[in-house]
């Protein structure tokens, strides 16, 4: 019989495997994607280098997300976010849209968010600035009704009244200074109290830092000095 170098046929199921690996390293979902059908494709920024978008979205421009909260206290790590962060900006061919939440629920509590520090490092004269923020911080003071409005003897408002008695209890409650217990993040200092409809307090914790909780929801319990 005469000697061939030809390699062994390869097992079908082995054939498959590779097929399929080769799809996977080789094909990004967004190959697959039709544009006249005005599909959006969701990924990560890690996954959008090397592609393209008429239309790129980035959400979540925050302290503590972009940039990780991790990176924070490493330069070199600030500056990968920071290059990542620019990546997903120049995905963008024509629109470009960064966005921010006011406010998150972490854990199952509201918290104020800080906006991102690369916001800040955008050129002003080619961005367009819009706060869609749904509630104020300080609802009495907005702007008075054009209806006639219930007044206590001294001429004030009733609802102002009432939302400024409210938030002098808070106060009472959990004067700034007392010191606070959260089943969370431990032991804190309050250092100030927000009135209106969801009212909040801000305590600042020796671990965590400073957190803005919901009260109604914060299962805070006061120590006493």
């Amino acid at each position: 019989s005469l000697e061939t170098d030809s390699p062994p046929p390869v097992p079908p199921l082995l054939a498959m495997l590779r097929a399929y690996l080769e799809s996977i390293a080789l094909v990004a979902d967004a190959d697959t994607i039709d544009p006249a059908q005005g599909a959006v494709t969701l990924m990560t920024l890690h996954a959008s280098k090397g592609l393209e978008f008429e239309a790129v979205s980035i959400h979540g421009l925050e302290e503590g997300l972009l940039p990780h909260s991790r990176a924070l206290d490493s330069e070199k790590d600030l500056e990968e976010e920071r290059r990542l962060c620019f990546v997903g900006i120049t995905r963008a061919k024509t629109h470009l849209r960064l966005s921010r939440a006011h406010t998150r629920a972490v854990r199952g509590f509201a918290e104020r968010t800080l906006p991102s520090r690369f916001l800040d490092e955008l050129d002003p004269d080619h961005i367009t600035r819009v706060d869609r923020t749904p509630f104020d911080i300080e609802p009495i003071a907005t702007t008075p009704s054009p209806t006639p409005t219930a007044r206590d003897e001294g001429g004030v408002p009733i609802a102002a009244v009432s939302a400024r008695g409210a938030r002098s209890a808070l106060t009472r409650q959990y004067p700034p200074g007392c010191r606070v217990r959260h089943p969370h993040f431990g032991v804190g200092t309050v250092v100030s109290v927000l009135g209106g409809t969801m009212a909040r307090v801000k305590v600042h914790f020796k671990e965590a830092g400073e957190k803005t909780l919901v009260i109604e929801h914060a299962r805070l319990a006061r120590l006493d000095d």
